[in-house]
């Protein structure tokens, strides 16, 4: 083709970029005749090309298409139609170069529509995306204009636009979900916890700052009861002390500062007050706030009926700072004894296991939700959440009734402040603190640790606990002493026969038989038609023979003669087809701790289920080796006994406490513990709002008949001292 021929070739084809692309292509299949007119043909492309991107490449993306410019129908766009590209050769495509990708897309080069199906993402998959599927862009007439630039808000709407758009989105699926996923899903958020290391960490870190505002808060108290017992003793006071208008605004002064060592205290008060869910806290509170509003009225007017009751107040938020730092100290405890086992015993109520009865049983459940559940609200909080509003309505009322009824209202805030200071308790924030924390610190010496008033509840309702063999005897304290294999059997099958069928009994002594089986190279084999007989011995086929293994007296019932030499306690018959093989003496260890657990039991109000499938632990067992009555305990039948060991924890029961330790011991201190900290608490919160109820009765009345000279300051300390000692001796009480 001459040059004329290429003019009127290049007048006739329109001078688009695909047509350039798909020229170019094209030329690589025309004859070695015409490879002039392609060179030419390419040469002009590039520069057609390389003119129209000028202004949106750089010199790097220049030399890169020059230097590779075999490559240019990889670039994306610069695909052509299937049908306009004629098969390859094939030693054409084998002496041809390898391909060369274009690792980034070009700057300004928009892919064509139906290229964006290569991005590996199909409609379904960018269904299920968190984001909505972007609009379409609309077509620009000009595919290399400059990028568009977004103003300074935009950009700073963009983000917050795209966050909305998301909670959207995720509140559309969250809607469009099946009920059951989202019951499933609210399930995982609650069983979501912190590491118990790092929760008794957390609040071991607030046990200090407790104790030095604590001790602070008491010594400005006492100066406080100090002033309030000399005024009422009729002792001189020094200097200005000795005129009531500075006397209250010193008391009122060091309230103050009680208030602000008990800040958090009183915040909480103050702030639930206004929820409409006031507690202790907002008693205290607002006797602090009172005791501070009538001593302004007396230093302002001069009309004292007493001491304002300042000290009375402080020493309630003294004792609120006391009461959470014993919670801090229960849950750091609880939660340092959970986290010395990565796989402890969990414990739990479960109904219908015996009886009807709620019982006790420990299991390797997992223990999640234990921390949630240990801070729960104890009875004093729920109790004080009851009583708080009639308590502040009865205080207002009977104010009123005692001052502005009466013809006094000049003393109305001398007597609400009363009022309110001996609803008040001293016990009211420690009722339950302060036991649990002596329960907790307790249980940690015997690995054990409850679930806060919660698990105490579970605990206290659960009349039975289950007790299984390794309680008894734990790993270690039973061991093979001696093994007679009769003449005329092999050693290994007996071993291997008699080991498979205790292997299947779970009874405790499967580690002993399986360790033994391990030593002398036998093999387990399959059990089948395994059953148990309430003479004390199990029935079983083991590859067609039957099998007898059981006690003496058990053997003695299936008519298999045991020669009297062989007739030995604690040992364990064996027996194939009707003949006796073997015998195996086991020599059962008794341990002090569990000696010390069966008396804690004995002497409890829980009735232990011996649940034991080792048919040589019996009664009569028990009592030789543990030197101890076992009237009181409750040994059902085997076929009980194999259905009640077997039984398991179910899914929606909540953990009542956490054993770190084998043995019966814990399990024993557990329930025990569990036990006399409900009591104890509930016994201790009763008190608390007894003496809040008796004082304001008491209080209303001296005020009623104007008599402050007995409604005094020292006088309501006094008292509530008093109600605060039976709270003490019931929980020091806890330590024994």
């Amino acid at each position: 083709m001459d040059n004329k021929d290429f003019e009127n070739y290049i007048d006739e084809t329109e001078l688009s970029l695909e047509a350039i692309l798909a020229e170019y292509k094209s030329g690589v299949l025309l004859a070695d005749g015409e490879r002039a007119f392609k060179d030419e043909l390419e040469e002009r492309s590039r520069r057609i090309m390389l003119d129209a991107m000028a202004s949106t490449i750089g010199a790097a993306g220049i030399s890169s298409l020059e230097s590779e410019s075999a490559g240019l129908d990889h670039i994306p766009g610069g695909k052509t139609e299937e049908h306009d590209l004629e098969p390859v050769p094939a030693e054409t495509a084998e002496d041809g170069p390898d391909p060369v990708f274009v690792s980034e897309p070009l700057l300004g080069w928009e892919p064509e529509a139906e290229e964006i199906t290569d991005l590996g993402e199909t409609d379904e998959e960018y269904a299920r995306a968190d984001f909505p599927p972007p609009e379409p862009e609309p077509e620009e007439e000009d595919p290399y204009r400059p990028e568009r630039q977004y103003s300074l808000g935009e950009r700073l709407l963009a983000p917050i636009i795209a966050v909305l758009a998301m909670v959207a989105v995720r509140r559309h699926q969250r809607s469009q979900a099946d009920p059951a996923e989202k019951g499933e899903g609210l399930a995982e958020s609650k069983a979501l916890e912190l590491p118990p290391e790092k929760v008794a960490r957390l609040y071991a870190g607030q046990v200090k700052p407790l104790r030095i505002r604590g001790f602070l808060a008491a010594a400005l108290a006492a100066i406080l009861v100090f002033l309030s017992y000399g005024y009422e003793l009729g002792m001189t006071m020094p200097g200005a002390l000795s005129s009531m208008r500075v006397l209250s605004l010193m008391c009122m002064l060091i309230v103050l500062a009680v208030i602000m060592l008990g800040l958090d205290i009183f915040t909480n008060g103050i702030v639930s007050l206004f929820k409409g869910a006031p507690g202790a806290e907002t008693l205290v509170a607002v006797s602090c706030l009172l005791s501070i509003l009538d001593s302004i009225v007396i230093a302002l007017t001069g009309h004292a009926r007493g001491m304002p009751f300042c000290s009375v107040s402080a020493l309630s938020m003294v004792f609120a700072i006391l009461g959470a730092r014993y919670t801090c100290e229960g849950y750091r405890t609880t939660f340092r004894t959970l986290a010395m086992s990565k796989s402890p015993y969990v414990v739990t109520s479960e109904q219908g296991i015996s009886e009807g009865e709620r019982t006790l049983i420990k299991s390797r459940r997992g223990y999640e939700g234990f921390i949630h559940r240990s801070e729960e609200a104890d009875p004093g909080e729920t109790s004080y959440a009851l009583f708080t509003p009639f308590l502040l309505v009865c205080a207002f009322v009977l104010a009123f009734l005692a001052s502005v009824v009466k013809g006094r209202p000049e003393d109305f805030f001398h007597t609400l402040s009363a009022l309110t200071a001996v609803c008040a308790s001293f016990s009211a924030l420690l009722a339950f603190p302060l036991p649990f924390s002596i329960t907790a610190r307790r249980l940690l010496q015997s690995g054990a640790a409850i679930a806060g008033y919660a698990g105490a509840s579970d605990i206290s309702r659960s009349p039975r606990v289950i007790v299984t063999d390794t309680d008894i005897f734990p790993a270690g304290t039973m061991t093979m002493e001696s093994i007679h294999i009769l003449e005329g059997y092999y050693t290994d099958k007996v071993i291997s026969y008699t080991g498979s069928v205790m292997a299947a009994s779970g009874a405790g002594l499967s580690a002993v038989f399986t360790e033994l089986m391990r030593r002398n190279g036998c093999t387990i084999h399959r059990v089948e038609n395994f059953s148990f007989h309430e003479g004390g011995g199990i029935e079983a086929t083991v590859r067609g023979e039957q099998v007898y293994v059981g006690s003496s007296g058990y053997m003695n019932l299936m008519g298999i003669r045991l020669p009297r030499k062989l007739n030995a306690k604690n040992a364990v018959f064996a027996a194939i087809n009707g003949s006796l093989v073997g015998v195996f003496t086991i020599n059962y260890v008794p341990t002090p701790s569990v000696q010390d657990a069966l008396v804690t039991l004995f002497h409890s109000r829980a009735v232990p289920l011996f649940a034991i499938r080792d048919f040589n632990i019996t009664p009569l067992m028990i009592q030789q080796r543990f030197r101890m009555p076992t009237d009181g305990f409750d040994f059902p039948s085997f076929s009980e006994r194999y259905r009640i060991s077997a039984a398991e924890p179910s899914e929606g029961s909540p953990p009542a406490a956490v054993l770190t330790r084998e043995g019966l011991g814990p399990l024993a201190e557990a329930s025990e513990r569990g036990r006399r900290l409900y009591r104890a608490s509930r016994i201790s919160v009763f008190i608390s709002l007894l003496g809040s109820l008796t004082g304001l009765v008491l209080m209303f009345l001296l005020c009623l008949n104007a008599s402050f000279d007995s409604a005094t300051a020292g006088n309501m300390m006094t008292f509530m001292f008093l109600w605060l000692v039976p709270v003490l001796v019931v929980s020091f009480g806890l330590r024994r």
